[in-house]
This record gives C-alpha cells, structure tokens and sequence, in this order.
C-alpha cells in the first residue's frame, strides 16, 4: 500500500516537474516578446522629431493676453449662458454640462469597441468556446474617458486563471497588439493589466469571473431610479483622481465603492422622501450635502451603510466589521449589495483623505 503511495507521489511530482518547466518556457518566450518590443521602440525616430519642432512651436506663438489667459483657465466642459443667481442652479447648470462633456465621442467609442473586440478575437482563438463581456464603469456608462476596460472572459475549462491570461498575453504579443502587460498574481482576484498599442487604452482583464456582471446590473438598475447618480458620481470620480484617491490598490476609493456610497446618499436624502423636495432639489444642492453629510456628519465609527432594498444603514459592531487603518481611525463600512458577507469598504485605508 505505502509502495503505491510512495509510486504515486513521485509520479505526481514529476508532472507538477513539467508543468514548472512549461510555465518557465512560457514566461521566457513573454520576456523576449516584451523585449524584442521595446528594442524595436527604441528605433522609432518619432521622440526625437517631436522634441525638435517643440521649441519651434513655442517660438511662433505668441504671447497670450490677459484675456486669452482668463479664457485659458475656464474648464472646457462650460457652457457660455445666462447665468442663473444663485449659487446651487449654477452648480446644477456646471454638472450637467461636465456629465455631457465626459460622454464618449463617437470616436472614442468605436476604439473602445475595436480594442474589445480585438480581446475577443484572441480569446476565441485559444478557447473557442470562451465569451468575453463588458463589465465596469464601461459597462454601465460612468466612466472618465482615459478609464480602463473592465473585460471577463468566461468559459475556459482546464487552465488556472493566471495560466490562462499568459497564454493570452503571448498570443497578444505575437499579434503586436499590445504595448505593456502586468499580471497582478498576488490580488484576492488575479487580473491582467494590457495596453492596447495603437490607441493606449487599457484594459484589466479576469478569467472566469461573473461577479463583476452582477455589480454592472445592478448599477444600472439604481441609475434608472436615480438618474441623478451619473452626474454626481461623474465628478466626483474626477475629483477623487485629482486627489490619486481613487485607486483601489493604493487605500483610496474604486468606482464601484463610490457608486455605492453616493447612492447610499440618495437613498437617504430628504429629497428622496418627497415629492414636492425632489421637485426643487438640484444637483448642486445635492453635491453640496454630499460632502456635508460624509465630510461632517456621518458617524464612520459606529455606521455601516447597506444599499440593498431601498438602503438602511446598520451598526457595524454587531457584524464585527470594525476595521481601522494603522493609525486607528475607523475605515468606512460598506456592505457589498451582490455578497451582503462582505465589507467592501474596509478596503479603503485612506478615508480620512477622502473625507
């Protein structure tokens, strides 16, 4: 009996052997498809042509006035009108007019779909039964225009996730369709990091998750309630990078945390409770209690925020979710709408920064 153990074991060692040994090969064959891109980079003249006709450029121009200085400093989503008096309908006016600035061209829309498609093509090729889906702030339409593409492929059989994203990114490699590649192992969900070479755009690729379609409908979902959450969530995601305190990674708050809290904040609001205060609630109004109510008033040490069924917020004690960031302050807590087990708002060691 131990002999067929003992027999086993060493067969199972041998082909965990070959295994390492296919994965080294392939993570070589990476290297040397990375390298080989950026020697041939090296070579591109453009850099230098660039940095020769700059100083020209600035010669010619002339020097703005103080006029063409003011002009300068305006954001280039205002919209020159009659200006309302007061403080909030102006306000309201400005949001609207960056949520409408911040939509995609017809442009950048179709290189988003390009790049897309060019991901499908490779997953296709390897797993022909694969599907690759949008998901994100893509998917939803509350994205900045230099925002990453959210992509799932789903239905591949037999491989570990990042064994799978290596194949993929040697396929993109040898198709030249790609300019930078990260596989981030080590996260609680492995993700591949791509840029496309021809446009830039990046994309942040999972294998055989569907957890992100959920969040994706369900976004939807609250934003046909509350059509007021695309514009908020629009600046504020802008204001948060800014900040650089809108990467996940870094403590700082991710779109799908932000959508939820603004939410929250919706669902919470008087004018939420009232016909006739709905009525004459704008979005400045708004914007403004935001950043009262999350700035001065809501309790981050004993309040957890849950934005299922119509949203309540609960006392994060008695779930035990009492994180704190190394100097002690209570992290915010959220509950995650799709896995109510979660607290996806502990992730975030940066809060008094976004307060």
């Amino acid at each position: 009996m131990f002999g067929s153990l003992v027999g086993e074991a060493g067969e199972m060692l041998m082909e965990d052997e070959a295994k390492n040994q296919r994965q080294a090969r392939r993570n070589l064959r990476i290297r040397g498809l990375l390298k080989g891109r950026r020697d041939a980079a090296e070579d591109v003249l453009g850099p230098d042509t660039l940095g020769e006709v700059a100083p020209i450029t600035d010669k010619l121009e002339p020097t703005p006035t103080k006029a063409q200085d003011e002009v300068s400093e305006l954001p280039p989503w205002l919209v020159y009108r009659d200006e309302p008096s007061e403080v909030s309908l102006r306000l309201h006016e400005e949001l609207l007019d960056f949520a409408a600035f911040m939509r995609p061209t017809i442009i950048e829309s179709a290189a988003r779909d390009a790049w897309t498609h060019t991901l499908q093509q490779a997953a296709v090729t390897l797993w022909p039964e694969s599907r690759v889906h949008v998901f994100g702030s893509t998917a939803t339409k509350l994205n900045l225009p230099n925002a990453d593409i959210d992509v799932a492929i789903v239905n591949v059989e037999g491989l570990r996730a990042t064994t799978a994203m290596k194949k993929l990114a040697e396929l993109l490699l040898e198709r030249e369709e790609v300019s930078k590649i990260e596989i981030i192992q080590s996260a609680k969900v492995p993700v591949m990091k791509v840029q496309h070479r021809n446009t830039g755009l990046m994309a942040d690729i999972v294998v055989n998750r569907t957890d992100g379609l959920d969040t994706a409908q369900f976004i939807s979902e609250q934003m046909r309630l509350f059509p007021e959450l695309s514009p908020l969530v629009l600046f504020l995601k802008l204001f948060l990078s800014q900040r650089n305190l809108h990467e996940t990674f870094m403590g700082g708050m991710g779109s799908y945390v932000l959508v939820c809290v603004v939410l929250s904040f919706l669902q919470h609001h008087k004018s939420a409770q009232s016909a006739h205060l709905h009525s004459v609630t704008t979005l400045g109004n708004l914007l403004l209690d935001f950043f009262r109510y999350y700035g001065q008033e809501f309790r981050y040490a004993a309040t957890g925020i849950s934005v299922r069924d119509g949203g309540s917020l609960f006392d994060r004690a008695k779930r035990g979710w009492t994180a704190t960031t190394r100097s002690g302050q209570a992290t915010l807590c959220l509950e995650s709408p799709t896995e109510p087990s979660l607290d996806i708002g502990g992730r975030i060691f940066k809060p008094v920064g976004v307060k």
